[in-house]
């Protein structure tokens, strides 16, 4: 429940006065303080009150048969009384208490549908018979009596006697918009860090009547472990307290794990919770430990950790990160701690398949008066710890942050612990480093070892940190005209080359699928070329093909389906070449390998067409694309659909 009710229940805001609460009564004036200034006023209201009890039991007695009406809003008042006088409840030790408590289960003895009924709990009013306004918090006894801090065995008592109370959600009526309502056990949950010592026992207690109510949400969309870790305070985080809190813990994620991974504001609703300095890591541990077995995946956008301490970055990495084969740090803030709780932990991650790596970018960048690396033993971590990622098949790796002094600031290498990650895994699919400024990476040690390594299964290799403006024709051309890799999309940023060795071994590839290169195809010329101006050139000479990019799609690489240009504006390339470049890519991406091959079938070829005119791409954005693919295919294979006897 997301009301606070304390308000509601001090002695500046009690329900009504001590006059009888009839239906006949005059309502108490706003300005009237029920405690009063002595002793004595007290005193004479509880003897008021519980004559009014006795009186109530009396007359029940006394009515006619026949008047069952008149019976029941009796009763109903004698309960009323009971449940606003909070003394009684507080402390039933005493005899007078006991009688009261006594009078209120054989009242809800005589009328058990009184149990079910919705009592006002406001300081508007004193006749529970009377029509409410939406000013009051209506409440069953159930409810109220949690919240009234009444003594355990007397509640134990009342489930007993009122079963279905424990499974009765709490009614909206006469609640405030923003007021929430859920079964007894997230009111007590929600309640857990105010009330008294056997709260803990309270909560189990619930849960034993009725376990269901675990996984049943209230109408804000909180569980009740959700209650139970948003409302607690943490002032008193002791042996014995923390002990009742993990107890609590452990039976509700237990029976429920998937409460902890349950979206409500953020996706781990339950960990984002926990990680904040009121919570005891034995809590963290505790859930960490009961996350589903099927949950493989963690992105730290799921969670509402800007400022984890050392110790939770431990637990996290201790206890869930070896059983996830995808982890996400794009999204995190949390510095050089998380980082270096990762890398200190990385031999535990045999699983690990996918990571998203963010490093702080002072760990790895010095100062140069002082020709330091950042903080080396964060970095040896990292350099080690990439040897370990062994399973490892997807890495994006990026580094964040400022240095206070740019000027003074040193490039630095990251070469090493790429390459060694390179060495000692054969299952790495994709290598993706971000653009980070500062930080450099050498070509050849990334290149070689593929170009060397003909069971290198890299098939994505996106390098925007090369030192910039380095030529790297050789090695790049060497690279593309290797056949026998994997390596199907590449991206090198801040890089020169010569255009025609470059297209000389794109002739040759035929295992590229998309190509980004700075300034690719923005150089050539059609003048240079002795072409026409049209897109689709029928001149079959091969004079100057390597001249530009188009050219050595025209007539070679029918494999190439995507170019990128970077570092290069749309206004910087020609039209035409950029025109006769998508075009033919568009033709490799629809088949005009397989149209060239020999084997190559005319139901082969319809099946390409067939595949062109229902493309949803083409038939939303590109209709006339149709066309042009569909008749740069039939030009691929002419003696596929046209008989040659004629």
């Amino acid at each position: 429940m997301g009301i606070n009710i304390s308000s509601s229940l001090s002695g500046n805001t009690r329900m009504s006065d001590g006059n009888s609460p009839d239906i006949h009564d005059e309502p108490v004036q706003k300005g009237v303080s029920p405690k009063g200034d002595k002793a004595e006023a007290k005193l004479e209201e509880a003897a008021t009150t519980r004559n009014k009890i006795f009186n109530i039991l009396d007359s029940l007695k006394n009515a006619d048969d026949d008047d069952d009406e008149k019976k029941m809003a009796m009763a109903r008042n004698g309960i009323f009384d009971i449940l606003k006088d909070q003394d009684v409840w507080q402390d039933s030790s005493g005899k007078e208490g006991q009688q009261k408590v006594a009078c209120f289960f054989e009242l809800l003895q005589k009328y058990p549908s009184l149990a079910e009924e919705l009592y006002p709990l406001g300081k508007f009013c004193n006749d529970p018979n009377r029509v409410h306004t939406s000013c009051e918090v209506m409440l069953r006894p159930l409810e109220q009596l949690i919240l009234l801090q009444a003594p355990l065995p007397w509640i134990k008592k009342f489930c007993t006697e009122h079963p279905r109370s424990v499974v009765q959600r709490g009614s909206s009526t006469g609640l405030p918009p923003h007021v929430n309502m859920g079964l007894p056990l997230h009111l007590a949950c929600e309640r857990y860090s105010w009330t008294t010592k056997y709260s803990h026992h309270l909560i189990l207690y619930l849960i034993s009547t009725f376990p269901e109510a675990i996984s049943i949400e209230a109408d804000d969309g909180y569980l009740p472990i959700h209650k139970l870790l948003l409302h607690y305070s943490g002032d008193n985080n002791d042996r014995e307290n923390i002990s009742h809190l993990q107890e609590i813990i452990e039976v509700l994620v237990r029976a429920h794990p998937e409460s902890i991974i349950k979206r409500v504001r953020f996706p781990w609703e339950a960990v984002s919770l926990v990680l904040c300095d009121r919570f005891d890591i034995r809590i963290l541990e505790c859930i960490l430990r009961h996350v589903p077995n099927n949950v493989r995946r963690f992105n730290f956008s799921d969670i509402r950790a800007w400022d984890m301490n050392p110790a939770q970055c431990q637990c996290i990495c201790q206890i869930l990160f070896p059983r996830m084969e995808s982890i996400d740090f794009s999204n995190s803030t949390n510095g050089e701690e998380l980082c270096r709780a990762f890398f200190e932990n990385v031999q535990n991650f045999a699983m690990l398949r996918n990571l998203d790596l963010r490093i702080p970018l002072h760990v790895v960048v010095g100062n140069m008066d002082t020709y330091a690396v950042g903080n080396m033993d964060t970095y040896a971590l990292i350099k080690e710890g990439f040897r370990h990622l062994t399973n490892l098949k997807s890495l994006i790796l990026s580094l964040y942050g400022e240095c206070a002094q740019w000027e003074r600031c040193q490039s630095f290498d990251m070469s090493e612990p790429l390459s060694l990650l390179l060495e000692g895994n054969n299952q790495l699919r994709t290598l993706i480093v971000k653009d980070c400024y500062r930080v450099i990476i050498q070509p050849d040690s990334i290149l070689q070892p593929i170009i060397d390594n003909p069971d290198s299964s890299i098939q994505t290799l996106d390098i925007r940190c090369f030192p910039r403006n380095a030529d790297i024709t050789e090695i790049l051309a060497r690279l593309i005209s290797v056949n026998k890799t994997n390596l199907e999309h590449l991206v090198l940023q801040h890089i020169t080359f010569e255009p025609q060795p470059i297209f000389e071994a794109l002739a040759r590839n035929t295992h590229l699928k998309s190509l980004g290169l700075p300034n690719i195809g923005v150089s050539s010329s059609s003048a240079n070329q002795g072409d026409t101006n049209d897109i689709v050139d029928d001149n079959d000479n091969d004079t100057g093909v390597f001249t530009s990019l188009s050219r050595t799609l025209q007539h070679y690489n029918a494999t190439l389906e995507h170019v990128n240009w970077i570092d290069a504006s749309f206004y910087d390339l020609e039209v035409l070449e950029y025109a006769r470049i998508r075009h033919y890519t568009l033709l490799n991406r629809f088949g005009r390998a397989r149209a060239r091959s020999e084997t190559c079938t005319c139901l082969d070829l319809i099946e390409m067409l067939d595949v062109v005119f229902r493309d949803d791409n083409l038939n939303r954005h590109k209709k006339m694309a149709i066309l042009s693919v569909s008749y740069g295919l039939l030009r691929e294979a002419p003696l596929r659909w046209c008989r040659t006897d004629r």
